[in-house]
């Protein structure tokens, strides 16, 4: 749920970015306050490891096109994971996804300039959308209701017994799981939209 309900795939993302920017801002300050050090190194070793991910997209002169990639990726989106949805498609998109990541690692940004790589830039954001596709897919494949605009056509109704709740994804190394939290509803009375 957002400010907006189950959102709608409309303008929404200004008010969300200052709504949820500042909770998240909040919530980062008091879990550092609480939170024990980290492991020695902890930070040198992702920043080592981020570093040879950036030299070998840059050296890595031939192989998959990214563009390509993103065009195979967003035509699996729009036609498996819009408004309407079923368990089928989301477990072929899931699929689908889960390949064009393996097909990721060989990608290849050609022959670039190493200042203003606009080429690197959207190769590492193409990397950050595989992985939240996949999020996407998972949750709405896990989530057999239909709320707002999550329109499951084999789960044509609303469930609020087990689905009154916010999805979280989390990525370890390079698994998603799924879990959930339940909703604070304060004073607002659930209902069911009508129109």
């Amino acid at each position: 749920m957002s400010v907006h309900g189950a959102n709608r795939l409309g303008g929404n993302s200004l008010l969300e970015t200052l709504v949820f920017g500042r909770i998240v801002g909040e919530s980062v300050c008091k879990y550092l306050e609480a939170a024990s050090e980290s492991p020695t190194g902890m930070v040198d070793d992702a920043a080592f490891k981020m570093r040879q991910n950036l030299q070998y997209l840059l050296m890595h002169e031939r192989g998959e096109s990214p563009a390509v990639l993103r065009e195979v990726m967003q035509h699996v989106m729009d036609e498996m994971v819009g408004v309407f949805r079923t368990k089928r498609e989301l477990e072929t998109a899931l699929r689908e996804i889960r390949a064009i990541k393996k097909r990721f690692v060989d990608v290849s940004l050609g022959k670039s300039d190493e200042r203003f790589n606009f080429a690197l830039v959207r190769t590492l954001e193409l990397s950050n959308m595989l992985d939240l596709a996949e999020s996407i897919v998972l949750g709405a494949l896990h989530r057999e209701e239909s709320r707002g605009a999550h329109w499951r056509i084999d789960f044509p109704f609303r469930d609020d017994e087990r689905f009154l709740k916010h999805t979280l994804v989390t990525k370890t190394d390079d698994e998603f799981s799924i879990s959930y939290k339940d909703v604070n509803l304060g004073k607002f009375e659930v209902k069911e939209r009508s129109y």
